[in-house]
């Protein structure tokens, strides 16, 4: 799968646990994730691609931007 459709599902699953619809998903950064919000992302990215993420994986610091997590489902693909 490539990086940007995996970016784009991801930008999706974070449109809906962040109840965004009318707003670029740019102005949403990855640190204003609540530590729940970012449990339900992980736990829907996992579901959305049939991948489970190693615990070093699930910290929140790790990840900076949307982008930055999709580079990391790829690695499980």
């Amino acid at each position: 799968m490539k990086d940007k459709t995996i970016e784009k599902s991801i930008i999706d699953i974070t449109k809906r646990i962040k109840r965004i619809e009318n707003k670029n998903i740019l102005d949403v950064n990855i640190l204003d994730f609540s530590s729940l919000e970012f449990v339900e992302l992980i736990v829907e990215i996992e579901e959305e691609f049939g991948i489970q993420f190693c615990e070093d994986d699930l910290l929140l610091d790790k990840y900076e931007r949307i982008g930055d997590i999709a580079k990391k489902v790829e690695t499980y693909l």
